[in-house]
């Protein structure tokens, strides 16, 4: 306790003289801390006007626009999507040949020459009869109840459905809903769609 009272008279008495000596070393030091003080002083004074006046760049001539370019890739989306629809009319047409002939390799099919492997382009009625496109996102059960989130195409994306619930128009109808699939009914079909997560 002593020593530190000691230590504290002394530092006390040293700051006195610092500030009340009239000797010459006295009065330097006094003039240095007020030199430092202010020099600091001015340099944050300098970096915080720099801060807010920074000036953004001007602004450059805006890059031509490539229309041409979207248009090319557009016209490749339209076509890619005319040929899904086409084979995917097309393998239905071979599904249902093939279930129609009791699934025997042996039967004699209908000729290529009269019905054309991949249509150029799909007739509406084609397009109505086909079920949409169902991508399951996620599947909740408990207990009994169980609900899923999907994407249905020409639906909208993450819809939180419901056993029985309908869609498009009540043309569809989810019947079964569990972890391993999800069954709808379309047009008079079971339509299976198997969770995959």
């Amino acid at each position: 306790m002593l020593t530190l009272d000691y230590n504290s008279d002394t530092l006390k008495n040293w700051y006195k003289e610092i500030l009340e000596g009239d000797e010459r070393d006295r009065r330097i030091i006094r003039w240095a801390a007020l030199t430092v003080m202010l020099l600091s002083i001015a340099g944050s004074s300098f970096a915080l006007y720099r801060v807010y006046n920074v000036n953004p760049p001007a602004p450059g001539p805006m890059p031509p626009i490539s229309v041409e370019e979207d248009r090319k890739k557009v016209e490749e989306s339209v076509e890619l999507y005319r040929t899904i629809i086409a084979t995917r009319r097309d393998s239905q047409r071979i599904a249902n040949d093939i279930v129609r002939l009791g699934r025997n390799p042996l039967m004699k099919m209908e000729s290529p020459k009269e019905v054309a492997l991949i249509s150029p382009e799909p007739s509406v009625v084609d397009l109505v009869d086909l079920p949409p496109i169902v991508l399951v996102r996620a599947v909740m059960v408990i207990g009994r109840n169980s609900a899923a989130v999907v994407d249905i195409e020409g639906v909208g994306e993450g819809i939180v459905i419901k056993k029985g619930m309908s869609f498009l128009g009540g043309k569809g109808r989810f019947i079964s809903i569990n972890s391993k699939e999800l069954v709808f009914r379309w047009n008079g079909k079971n339509i299976t769609v198997p969770v995959d997560l």
